[in-house]
């Protein structure tokens, strides 16, 4: 599915447990996705987020099985508590270096995940406000090294 480019959000559960839905490619025009937007689509597989979005809500891929890389662009801001909750799936996860912050649990329980790329320093890393279980421990893999997530 591809959304057209005069949407600016996607509201909360817009495609709550859309199990069909397999892949999803959202405009630059877009800039928030709303609370449990694409929860339980377990079929969900692509996801190609634009680079308007500043702000991933709560719980808005969480439960997404199916889905194993998502690159999480600079305009990105804030990613919300759960929001990629039980993706045990994911082994492939970017994040732009406009995170500020990242919600409680936002990756709890990826148990396929085991490191992720950073778009900034490691100084940038660090000054990102995570919220108690947002990263698991895991490595973080910054511009200029590795830091082990704990």
């Amino acid at each position: 599915m591809t959304i057209g480019n005069g949407v600016t959000s996607i509201g909360s559960s817009a495609f709550h447990k859309c199990d069909g839905l397999t892949s999803i490619i959202i405009p630059d025009s877009v800039t928030s996705i709303g609370s449990s937007a694409f929860s339980n689509c377990s079929g969900l597989t692509s996801v190609t987020l634009g680079n308007g979005v500043t702000s991933i809500s709560d719980y808005a891929f969480r439960y997404c099985s199916g889905l194993t890389s998502i690159v999480i662009p600079n305009s990105v801001t804030s990613i919300g508590y759960y929001a990629f909750y039980d993706c045990d799936g994911l082994t492939n996860v970017t994040i732009g270096n406009g995170v500020t912050s990242i919600g409680y649990y936002a990756f709890y329980n990826c148990s396929s995940l085991t490191s992720i790329r950073y778009n900034g320093t490691k100084a940038q890393w660090k000054e990102i406000r995570k919220m108690s279980g947002g990263i698991p421990a895991i490595t973080i893999i910054c511009t200029d090294g590795e830091i082990f997530n704990n």
